[in-house]
């Protein structure tokens, strides 16, 4: 998300505490997870009470990854969101940090993106 560990925490800190609120606001229990990405994603923090998640967010280890690798974030989400059990009560979104520029190296970035447009469209 951010090539120095202080944005990328000040960033998760901003989105927790956004979830935080609203659900206090709300009446109702928000959860986050984080998947960071680069040439590759992983779930860092599976979903997470918002209220609770500021102690994970502080632990976890900053580690430039890389490139930005969309596609694999989206998947990861979509993985993260068929673990849930299905409710049409629930509602689930992705907030996606990033430079805004999808790049692989040595791929053929017209396809990248058009497959992410596909993937997208499909799943979310």
């Amino acid at each position: 998300m951010a090539r120095y560990r202080g944005n990328e925490v000040l960033l998760l800190r901003m989105t927790a505490d956004l979830l935080m609120r609203n659900g206090e606001a709300n009446r109702v229990e928000h959860r986050m997870a984080v998947i960071r990405f680069g040439s590759s994603a992983s779930v860092d923090v599976p979903f997470t009470s918002a209220r609770h998640i500021l102690s994970r967010l502080n632990a976890m280890q900053y580690e430039d990854r890389g490139e930005t690798n969309v596609l694999a974030a989206f998947a990861e989400a979509e993985k993260l969101f068929r673990s849930l059990p299905a409710s049409t009560e629930r509602r689930r979104a992705i907030v996606l940090l990033t430079d805004g520029v999808p790049y692989v190296r040595g791929g053929d970035m017209p396809s990248y993106r058009a497959n992410l447009r596909q993937f997208a469209a499909a799943h979310f």
